[in-house]
């Protein structure tokens, strides 16, 4: 059997050219987003999308659609492909209806992909549609090795052999082999240290960068693209969501050490029932946006140390 790089790097490959085709779009279609983005990594993970032996496009059948099935034969889905233009949206609305296109299909597994963003569900197992979630990872925020490890969970061999795994660590991630058990952990390189000019989030207190720097620099190693402020604290939500450091126990999470407003929670609303001010959701939970540059860093350095980060570790460097 390959090894673990030689098993891995048409994936990482396909996932660093997808990656820079992400931080240069602009104003994809579908139809674009499917060619540049979805096609790549379908097929590095062995869905060959041009051979309708594997993949079928615009598949439909008893009422259900979908923009792709994947076949475990000729005769039954192994799952279905729902995509979405780059940037929209990948919430409760559309997560249902491929949920519900899939279970009229009758495929077990639905994935929702905007060629960045990749949600993986459950179809009929009997749970909330949030405890049906087997992977959630976005190619531009996650460093390039743990996305390529989490998408493991939909390597061919892994969705034939029915061995659909969440990671609950982004370090490790066991492989299936087609024809072998589960090859031993692969353990991801450390992450690299920072260059010259990057400066660590408490530090910014009081000073005045009107755009937001571009990109941030996780705690892992990997960058944070930010259009705007309000994406470091929804970033750095979804990193701590897919790592699992912001674990359901965690959550709510307080708005400060002594506060009684919420900062992250289940349902877009505070303990007293007020509406959470520009609440905006992450994968199964919502985020409170609102506030200038001063408060999305304090409320990010916040959630950092709440979930056992170093906010030091996460750092920033102004736009030339």
């Amino acid at each position: 059997m390959s090894d673990m790089s030689d098993l891995l790097r048409p994936l990482l490959e396909t996932i660093e050219t997808v990656r820079t085709r992400i931080q240069t779009a602009g104003g994809w279609k579908e139809a674009q987003t499917r060619a540049s983005l979805i096609d790549p990594i379908l097929t590095a993970l062995g869905w060959d999308v041009a051979d309708p032996a594997l993949v079928r496009h615009e598949f439909s059948s008893h009422g259900g659609r979908a923009d792709y099935a994947l076949l475990a034969s000729e005769e039954e889905l192994a799952a279905i492909v729902e995509a979405k233009a780059l940037g929209n949206s990948l919430e409760t609305k559309e997560i249902g209806q491929t949920a519900t296109y899939a279970n009229m299909l009758g495929a077990p597994y639905a994935v929702l992909t905007d060629g960045n963003r990749w949600v993986l569900y459950e179809v009929f197992k009997k749970a909330k549609i949030e405890d049906r979630l087997i992977l959630d990872v976005s190619v531009s925020v996650t460093e390039t090795q743990a996305t390529a490890l989490a998408l493991l969970a939909l390597w061919r061999p892994n969705v034939l052999s029915s061995d659909w795994r969440k990671p609950h660590d982004p370090n490790t991630f066991p492989i299936a082999s087609p024809s072998a058990g589960p090859t031993p952990n692969a353990v991801l390189n450390p992450a690299p240290s920072p260059t010259d000019g990057w400066i660590p989030l408490p530090d910014f207190q009081g000073q005045t960068f009107v755009p937001p720097p571009s990109p941030a620099l996780l705690p892992d190693g990997s960058k944070l693209p930010l259009k705007f402020w309000k994406d470091l604290i929804r970033g750095v939500v979804r990193w701590l969501l897919e790592g699992g450091t912001l674990s359901a126990e965690r959550i709510p999470v307080p708005l400060g050490p002594n506060s009684t407003q919420y900062l992250v929670n289940t349902e877009p609303h505070h303990q007293n029932g007020k509406v959470m001010d520009e609440a905006q959701q992450i994968g199964h939970v919502w985020v409170q946006t609102f506030g200038n540059q001063d408060t999305i860093r304090k409320n990010t350095s916040w959630i950092l140390k709440y979930c056992g980060e170093d906010p030091r570790k996460l750092q920033l460097r102004a736009k030339p």
